[in-house]
């Protein structure tokens, strides 16, 4: 078993505050005109664009084929971005020049600008993107009009530090799994986190909420994920019960979940003493612990997360419920 502690600093902001990337907008784009106070491709040098974003919580870019991505430093990408994609190229084209600076790090806190439908329609199944990650003009131009929440960027680097670490553990149990293509079942309500986690080649992710009563995957899975967050007591319990069926003898189970709340959360919360009970009451005991990984947030002072990893003990053929483990009728 293994302990670690994962430092997840993004330095807390106070008030909401815009910069917006106009590049090449109002210089070679004919009748268009670039907002006051944006940063221009012209005379914005990198010293001034990264005191800019220093306490940026929202960074709107214009002309995204003009931005200087790799300027950009590691807690930068924590600013939540509204992008608006370039008109001129089709969805392949867009995923390979714009995947792995912007597309592959789109996250539920960012937003993007296409008005072509079957370009969006391309790029969610290529890229993963959701629905939901799509404005309209007119909606960019509300957007606009409004301060940016302060708290979005802090959320977004939460979200980000989050599924790092939880990649961190799936990395870890996938090493010890020797068949090709294995099964990874994600249970979160997040499909944009399941995405982000289970997009390694050669992984079979299959995706259900926690009120999913589809069956799990085709076969059971090799490592099941489960975020455990925004449910009560009973709903963790049958969760779990239910993904641990779903997972292979010797598969690995991971578990996230926030054990210290903000103040005021702390009845919808369970402690790490909660939520060891309650695994050992979902899988009658048939875990081994495998690793314990605390999560904390520097913009989350009061907060603390937590990752447990365990191998399953369960015998194929043997059907597990509570603390009871009773031998299934093959008929």
């Amino acid at each position: 078993m293994t302990v670690a502690a994962a430092e997840l600093a993004t330095p807390p902001t106070a008030e909401g505050r815009r910069v917006v990337w106009s590049g090449r907008v109002g210089i070679e784009n004919a009748g268009s005109t670039a907002p006051a106070g944006s940063l221009d491709a012209w005379t914005c040098d990198r010293t001034t664009l990264l005191a800019e974003l220093d306490h940026a919580t929202q960074l709107v870019l214009l002309d995204t084929m003009s931005f200087p991505w790799e300027s950009l430093r590691s807690a930068d990408f924590d600013i939540p971005v509204v992008a608006v994609l370039p008109s001129e190229f089709d969805a392949f084209q867009l995923e390979r020049v714009l995947g792995g600076p912007l597309l592959d790090r789109v996250t539920p806190y960012d937003r993007l600008v296409e008005p072509r439908v079957e370009v969006r329609e391309q790029l969610q199944q290529i890229s993963g993107l959701a629905e939901t990650e799509w404005l309209e003009q007119a909606a960019l131009d509300a957007l606009l009009a409004e301060a940016p929440d302060p708290q979005q960027r802090i959320a977004k680097s939460v979200w980000r530090q989050t599924a790092t670490q939880l990649e961190l553990s799936i990395d870890n149990a996938m090493a010890e799994v020797t068949t090709d293509n294995p099964t990874l079942l994600v249970v979160c309500e997040d499909e944009a986190l399941a995405r982000r986690i289970g997009r390694e080649p050669g992984r079979f992710l299959v995706h259900r909420t926690p009120t999913d009563e589809r069956h799990g995957p085709p076969s059971p899975a090799h490592v099941a994920v489960v975020l455990l967050d925004g449910l009560g007591a009973d709903d963790r319990l049958r969760v779990l019960e239910t993904t641990f069926r779903r997972l292979r003898p010797s598969g690995r189970l991971i578990v996230c979940a926030t054990v210290v709340p903000r103040p005021g959360h702390l009845d919808e919360t369970p402690s790490l003493g909660d939520l060891t009970e309650e695994l050992n009451l979902a899988t009658g005991l048939a875990l081994d612990l495998r690793e314990l990984r605390s999560l904390r947030w520097a913009s989350e002072h009061l907060v603390r997360g937590a990752i447990i990893s365990a191998t399953s003990l369960a015998v194929r053929g043997l059907a597990v419920r509570g603390l009871a483990v009773r031998q299934q009728d093959d008929g």
